[in-house]
């Protein structure tokens, strides 16, 4: 379940209660857009959910914004102690998606992995496929020394797509 916006009028309560019971039943909890405010900060605390979405305001440019790095680098120690998954929202370019790997930022979503579309690709584009790995060259590291093995798995964005029925607030 992914809680996108917090309204300061609804109870945080009510909210944690709901997203308690679910939690309780073995659904996984995401928190989007980390970082628009205290509130988002007090709310994973509160709440402790299993991926956290960095806003992608704190992504763009951080490959050359030290201020923006700084901040990522406590968000990822915060989550590593807390056990929860970090998402980089609004990766565009690769100087972008390889400072996010530099930083330990377990996943990343945004235009330059591929733009949203009816059907998911299948794969990632070779282009895309030869950044991220070539990352490994540069560190000398090695695909599995990393959470890069899904490249020889050959996942795709389609293998994670679930059918969801929406409800409402009521």
């Amino acid at each position: 379940i992914e809680l996108t916006e917090y309204h300061p009028g609804v109870q945080k309560e009510l909210i944690l209660e709901k997203l308690n019971h679910y939690h309780s039943k073995n659904f996984q909890i995401a928190m989007d857009d980390l970082g628009e405010g205290i509130s988002s900060l007090r709310l994973w605390l509160d709440l402790m959910p299993e991926f956290v979405k960095i806003d992608k305001y704190f992504i763009q440019g951080i490959a050359t914004n030290e201020l923006k790095q700084e901040f990522i680098k406590s968000i990822v120690s915060m989550a590593k102690k807390a056990g929860t998954s970090v998402i980089a929202e609004g990766i565009e370019n690769q100087a972008d998606m390889l400072k996010t790997k530099l930083l330990n930022i377990d996943y990343g979503q945004g235009y330059f992995f591929d733009h949203p579309r009816l059907f998911p690709a299948e794969s990632l584009s070779t282009d895309i496929a030869e950044v991220i790995l070539s990352e490994h060259k540069i560190l000398g590291r090695t695909i599995q020394e990393r959470h890069f093995n899904c490249f020889q798995q050959s996942v795709s964005g389609g293998d994670l797509l679930r059918e969801t029925i929406f409800v409402t607030s009521q």
